[in-house]
């Protein structure tokens, strides 16, 4: 990755956020009915384009070359898991098994400050100039290695109403708790929202990055209710939740 800043403005700063699994085609369709305003107006107001992902499409390495700038064969992440040689067993993958530097740890050594939230394949966080808040590889919110500096724990503690790492819908949809899903995955949104917010206001930055990951588990769970042409389509449960995706 290229450190060649260019000079600018002291006080211009890098907001990023991520929206994992936000189809480019449901977008632009939705955009072009009126029903995504805010996407709408950055689509309009800027520039936007569809771009390639990693070969075999998957979050792990995706979201670790967007970071570090590299492909897989680079950086060392390839999916979720990797094979145990000379075994049937398999062992799981964090941000910890990355090869490669992330641009929040360059940012950081050019004096830049930081703040990194939420972002896949972080664990166990890194010292940043600023504050990290691991993504779903950490174990939980609570765990040595998902904050950094570990202080700011009181914070999303006591100042955040319900910051979760991840809202477990998956398990409350295969427990056919569909609704409770879904109320978990807004209150995920907006307890990440509120967690960023005040990390923005309390601390100095230069970039900030937040991603949010219930549009993709959304679209996991909640595609056969959309898609008429989907070969699992549910005719009655789309009557219900078939505006889930878009909603999200």
């Amino acid at each position: 990755m290229k450190e060649n800043f260019p000079k600018e403005d002291n006080n211009s700063k890098v907001v990023v956020i991520g929206l994992d699994g936000a189809a480019v085609d449901l977008i632009e369709q939705w955009v072009g009915e009126g029903k995504l305003p805010n996407l709408a107006s950055l689509m309009r107001k800027g520039v936007y384009g569809r771009l390639e992902s990693v070969p075999n499409m998957n979050s792990a390495p995706a979201w670790t070359s967007l970071m570090t700038g590299k492909n897989p064969g680079k950086h060392g992440i390839y999916y979720f898991y990797e094979k145990i040689y000379g075994s049937y067993a398999i062992r799981y993958l964090n941000g910890g098994d990355r090869q490669s530097e992330t641009l929040w740890s360059i940012l950081s050594r050019h004096g830049k400050k930081v703040g990194v939230i939420n972002v896949p394949m972080t664990y166990p966080v890194e010292a940043v100039n600023g504050i990290m808040i691991a993504g779903l590889d950490a174990p939980g919110i609570g765990s040595p290695g998902a904050l950094y500096p570990e202080d700011i724990l009181d914070a999303l503690i006591h100042e955040i109403d319900g910051y979760m790492l991840q809202p477990g819908m998956p398990g409350l949809v295969a427990a056919n708790k569909l609704d409770d899903a879904i109320e978990r995955g807004f209150k995920a949104i907006e307890a990440r929202l509120e967690a960023t917010l005040y990390f923005m206001r309390k601390y100095a930055w230069d970039f900030f990055m937040v991603v949010f990951c219930e549009i993709d588990a959304a679209q996991h769970l909640f595609w056969k209710y959309m898609d008429s042409n989907y070969a699992g389509y549910d005719r009655e449960g789309a009557k219900k939740y078939g505006d889930v995706i878009l909603r999200f």
